[in-house]
């Protein structure tokens, strides 16, 4: 069933304060809830913060002691990780608010070609950023929320766009000094030739993950069924690829999923 709301009150009012604190002033919101406020086209629960450098783990600490002394009983967990490495440094975080669960990770050392936009206090990072890094996480996870997040970007900009978002990024990026938690020796994509990873469903028919719990709002262009989503993403992939002389043989599915509506 399609919703009204996006961002619900108690996410954005979690945001807002977070974008006040001093221990997050280097810190911008990106990923599917950036996308959210901006467009109102799918439910998001999340909250991705990033920094553009390195902030360190003594910094991480802070935002850790930060987060044990403003939320309190609000805290329902925190995850430090790689806290030996300044560079690798993660930090996890769930918290609620009005019984609302929300989880939030602290990423550092992912650099921006854009510059930084403000609306309603929060600081987003640009939608042409995300969508580079979008394509990113298609390859490495690639859920329904990622692939429908992409059919969005690709409406309002085009794949073309996307793409070469993606390898300036990676003419500029790359190697150990970029690398992060989720890419340790800053690698690139694979996507400069063969775009074959961006039609890999297979993770995205699992039932299980919440990612793959796709809930639209009332006025979202994105189709509201798995099946339709990914064959729609797959051929705005294929043209692309056709068009630019690109591979694209994406590996065969696990299961064939019955049209049943969002989310199935």
């Amino acid at each position: 069933m399609a919703v009204d709301q996006a961002v619900s009150d108690e996410l954005k009012s979690v945001i807002v304060q977070l974008m006040q604190a001093d221990y997050l002033r280097d810190f911008n919101l990106g990923g599917g809830t950036n996308l959210a406020i901006r467009h109102n086209h799918r439910v998001s629960t999340d909250i991705d913060l990033f920094s553009q450098g390195v902030v360190g783990v003594e910094r991480l600490r802070a935002i850790s002691a930060y987060f044990r002394s403003t939320f309190k009983d609000g805290l329902l967990g925190l995850l430090e990780e790689n806290f030996g490495d300044n560079q690798m440094a993660f930090l996890r975080v769930n918290v609620q608010r009005n019984g609302v669960p929300i989880k939030i990770d602290i990423i550092q050392n992912i650099p921006l070609l854009h510059p930084i936009e403000t609306f309603d206090n929060i600081r987003l990072i640009n939608e042409l950023d995300i969508g580079a890094l979008k394509l990113v996480s298609a390859v490495n996870r690639g859920t329904q929320k990622d692939f429908g997040d992409l059919l969005l970007l690709c409406g309002l900009y085009s794949l073309e766009r996307l793409h070469t978002e993606l390898m300036k990024r990676e003419s500029m990026f790359i190697g150990k000094e970029f690398g992060t938690i989720f890419n340790v020796e800053g690698l690139p994509s694979g996507l400069a030739g063969d775009l074959s990873a961006l039609g890999n469903f297979n993770r995205a028919t699992d039932r299980k993950s919440e990612s793959n719990r796709l809930i639209l709002t009332e006025n979202s262009i994105i189709p509201g069924s798995w099946p339709e989503l990914g064959l729609r993403w797959a051929g705005i992939v294929e043209a692309y690829a056709k068009s630019k002389g690109l591979r694209f043989t994406p590996p065969s599915r696990k299961r064939r999923w019955k049209n049943k509506g969002i989310g199935l």
